[in-house]
C-alpha cells in the first residue's frame, strides 16, 4: 500500500497559506489505491443522497431527521473526499481536517437525539394523560352501570311489593295470633303455662321468617360496591324462588326447579346474579299472561364445559326470530309496557361476572333464557 493510501512514497512536504495560516501538506507519488476509496466514498454520498430524497416524502419528523443527520454525514465525507482529491493531485488542501467535520456530525446527532428525547417525553406525558382519561371514563361507566342496575333491582321490587306485602303479613299475623292466646290463656288461668312454650317457639319461629323476608329485601335494596366471593348458584336459585314465591302464586305460576347437586362453585356477586334470576323469572311468567292452559316456568341447573348452566324457560308463545338477536340490547322489548332495560342489565351483569347469555325458542312453544358463568379458579 505504499507510505499510506493516498500516496505511495511522501517525498517532501509542502506549504500553503490560507486566511494568512500557513498550512503544510504531502508531496509524493500517488497511490493508485486512492481511486477505490475515494469511489466508496463517492457511493456512500449518492447512498445518503438518496435516503435524503426518500426522506423529504415522509412526515416532517423523519425529514427533519433525515435533513440534519444525513446532511451533516453528507458534508463531512464531500469534505473528507475533496480533501483527498486535492492532496493526491498536489494542491493545496483547503484548511479543514476530519476532526471539523465529525465535531458537526457528533453535535448534529445529539440534536436529533435530545429532539427525539423531548418529544418522546412529551408523547409519553400525553399517553399517561389519555391513559387517565380512558380508566376515568371506565370508572364513570362502571358507576353509571352500577345505578342503572339498582335502579332496576328498585323497579323489580316495586313490581314485587304487593307479593312482598302478603309475605310479611303471613309471619306478622301468625305472631299476632299467637301472642293473643298467650294472652287468654293467662287471663283464664295463669298458672296454667303448659301451653305457652310451644306458643313462644311459633312466635319466634314466625319472626324469623319475617327478619329473613326483610333481609332479603335490604340486601337487594342496598347501592354499594361489592366483591364477587365463592357461591353456589342452586343457593341462588332457591333464594329467589322463596322471595318470588307469592308472586308467583298470585299470578298462578307453577315452577318447576331442577337442580343438579354438586355443581362447582363460581366467583359472583350473590345479590346481582339473583336480580338476573328475578328479572328472567318475571320475563317468563309475562310472557305466559296470555296462554292458555297451565303457566309452568322452568329452572334448570347443570355442569358445563366452562363452568355451571342455568336455564329458565316458559311456555308462552315465544321470542319473535327478529328479536332474537337483539333482545339485549338497550330499549329493545317484546313488551307493551316495558323499558328493555331489564335483560341489557343481565348481559352487563353476566358479561362482569366473566360468563355469557342468550335465548332460544322451544319446540313446540315457549322460550328460554340461558346463562353459564366459570368455575371458581
Amino acid at each position: 500500500m505504499g507510505d499510506n493510501l493516498n500516496f505511495l512514497a511522501v517525498e517532501e512536504v509542502g506549504r500553503s497559506t490560507w486566511w494568512g495560516v500557513s498550512l503544510s501538506h504531502p508531496i509524493g507519488e500517488a497511490n493508485p489505491w486512492v481511486v477505490v476509496a475515494q469511489v466508496s466514498n463517492a457511493l456512500v454520498l449518492i447512498y445518503i443522497g438518496q435516503t435524503i430524497a426518500r426522506a423529504m416524502r415522509k412526515p416532517a419528523p423523519i425529514r427533519n431527521a433525515a435533513l440534519v443527520v444525513g446532511g451533516s454525514w453528507f458534508l463531512l465525507i464531500g469534505i473528507m473526499l475533496a480533501s483527498a482529491v486535492l492532496m493526491t493531485l498536489g494542491l493545496p488542501r483547503p484548511p479543514l481536517i476530519a476532526a471539523p467535520g465529525f465535531v458537526i456530525v457528533l453535535v448534529a446527532t445529539s440534536y436529533r437525539l435530545v429532539s427525539e428525547l423531548v418529544r418522546s417525553n412529551r408523547l409519553a406525558m400525553q399517553l399517561q394523560e389519555s391513559e387517565l382519561r380512558r380508566l376515568r371514563s371506565e370508572q364513570e361507566v362502571a358507576t353509571e352501570r352500577a345505578c342503572l342496575a339498582h335502579l332496576s333491582r328498585v323497579t323489580m321490587l316495586g313490581e314485587l311489593s304487593g307479593s312482598l306485602v302478603h309475605e310479611l303479613n303471613q309471619p306478622l299475623a301468625a305472631i299476632l295470633s299467637n301472642a293473643q292466646a298467650a294472652q287468654r290463656i293467662l287471663r283464664r288461668d295463669p298458672s296454667d303455662l303448659s301451653e305457652i312454650p310451644e306458643i313462644l317457639s311459633d312466635i319466634i319461629e314466625n319472626d324469623r321468617r319475617a327478619g329473613e323476608v326483610i333481609g332479603r329485601m335490604r340486601g337487594f335494596l342496598k347501592k354499594e360496591a361489592r366483591e364477587h366471593a365463592p357461591l353456589a348458584i342452586n343457593e341462588v336459585v332457591q333464594d329467589c324462588m322463596r322471595l318470588m314465591r307469592s308472586e308467583l302464586l298470585d299470578q298462578r305460576v307453577a315452577v318447576c326447579m331442577n337442580l343438579t347437586p354438586g355443581l362447582p362453585s363460581c366467583l359472583g356477586d350473590r345479590v346481582q346474579l339473583q336480580q338476573v334470576l328475578l328479572n328472567l323469572v318475571m320475563n317468563a311468567c309475562d310472557a305466559m299472561q296470555s296462554s292458555p292452559g297451565q303457566r309452568v316456568v322452568r329452572v334448570h341447573t347443570a355442569p358445563s364445559e366452562v363452568g355451571v348452566l342455568t336455564e329458565v324457560a316458559d311456555v308462552g308463545d315465544g321470542i319473535p326470530e327478529a328479536m332474537l338477536e337483539r333482545i339485549f340490547a338497550p330499549f329493545e322489548t317484546t313488551k307493551a309496557t316495558g323499558m328493555g332495560l331489564g335483560l341489557a342489565v343481565c348481559r352487563t351483569i353476566i358479561q362482569a361476572h366473566g360468563g355469557r347469555i342468550w335465548a332460544e325458542n322451544d319446540a313446540p312453544r315457549g322460550a328460554r333464557v340461558c346463562f353459564e358463568l366459570p368455575r371458581q379458579g
